[in-house]
């Protein structure tokens, strides 16, 4: 079973060690990400003007990624 919490800033370090105490709970942080209107803006605009010879079949390039 998943459960999302949302905890503010100011109790999550104290509720994440609280957490960490039990032996049958994993944790798995995920950051939410948060993209300028004006950034969206800007990657549409380099799509539309972006030729698609030009474009990478993303089935055959994933997996060159290297994530540190």
């Amino acid at each position: 079973m998943n459960i999302t919490l949302t905890i503010d800033d100011k109790y999550k370090a104290a509720f994440i060690a609280f957490i960490k105490t039990l032996s049958y709970v994993k944790i798995k942080e995920e950051q939410e990400i948060s993209i300028s209107e004006k950034d969206k803006e800007l990657v549409k605009e380099r799509i539309k003007n972006t030729k698609r010879e030009e474009l990478l079949d993303w089935d055959e390039v994933k997996d060159n990624f290297k994530l540190d």
